[in-house]
């Protein structure tokens, strides 16, 4: 299957080779590259995203001031922290409990 990339580049190039007077076979396998190239560099984008953004970037858990003694239960019985929010959460959810 060609990706969408690579054909789209094909017909682009072809279509613009009978403006510039170039051979459009050539046109064509450059364009087939550039859009395998294309397709490769979007498919990579969300894993060097990641790198760079964790966790879509909330940010770090951070502890809430919070006096929750069922949060502090819970976290106990399952070796987390209690009372816990991301950093840049802008619903600002908090967690009873968070396990690593």
């Amino acid at each position: 299957m060609v990706p969408c990339g690579a054909l789209g580049g094909a017909v682009q190039e072809a279509t613009n080779s009978q403006f510039t007077g170039e051979n459009p076979v050539l046109a064509t396998s450059r364009g087939v590259v550039l859009g395998y190239l294309f397709d490769s560099l979007l498919s990579a984008v969300p894993a060097i995203k990641s790198l760079f953004i964790p966790n879509k970037g909330m940010g770090k858990l951070i502890p809430v001031k919070a006096k929750d003694p069922d949060a502090d239960a819970l976290a106990q019985r399952i070796g987390g922290e209690p009372s816990m929010k991301f950093q840049y959460d802008r619903d600002g959810r908090e967690f009873d409990a968070v396990s690593s």
